[in-house]
């Protein structure tokens, strides 16, 4: 629409028309932030694609130790409860059901001889090479078929894909972020 000025030597005013700056005008600081926040974002988002990265042999036996020394540890925790209780009160219905579950009688020397070798089947050498290379021999096999996987391989493997998961998501937001300082 055209509006004549008061003034008739000067030029019509053209109320659509957009300013001249207006596409080459500097962004405002929030949008900038914004931008970097979804770089970083994105970048996080892709990171976790190395999630799915294939487990290595290596990692496997590393997380698989560390999840049997934790299980075994758990064990001993739990022999050394149920021998406080026994020396004291009595035993709990759940340490009861624990000590049948591991084979072991009511007996505070017989508890004690089930720790000595819990503690000695992952502090001695030989024994941590047997725990190793069992784990080696059975990696080909779990890792095609999750079927066959014990309770401690597949906390291996959850264990293992976490980790990776984590790994991506903060390689893949630190190059975003500095991608996005980069670029903005």
């Amino acid at each position: 629409m055209w509006n004549v000025p008061a003034n008739a030597n000067s030029a019509p005013i053209n109320y659509y028309a957009t300013p001249a700056n207006y596409y080459n005008a500097p962004l405002a600081p929030q949008s900038t932030t914004k931008r970097k926040v979804g770089l970083v974002l994105g970048g996080g988002l892709l990171g976790m694609l190395y999630y799915h990265r294939p487990v290595r042999q290596n990692e496997f036996i590393k997380f698989g130790f560390e999840q049997t020394v934790l299980d075994v540890q758990t064990q001993m925790a739990a022999l050394k409860k149920a021998r406080r209780e026994l020396n004291s009160f009595g035993l709990s219905t759940d340490s009861k059901s624990m000590l049948n579950s591991l084979g072991v009688a009511e007996n505070t020397d017989i508890i004690n001889l089930k720790i000595k070798d819990l503690h000695k089947s992952i502090n001695d050498p030989t024994e941590v090479s047997k725990i190793k290379q069992g784990l080696v021999s059975r990696f080909k096999n779990i890792k095609k078929d999750p079927a066959l996987r014990t309770n401690v391989e597949k906390k291996t493997f959850e264990l293992i894909r976490q980790s990776h998961l984590r790994w991506g998501v903060g390689i893949g937001a630190a190059v975003a972020l500095v991608a996005s300082l980069l670029l903005l």
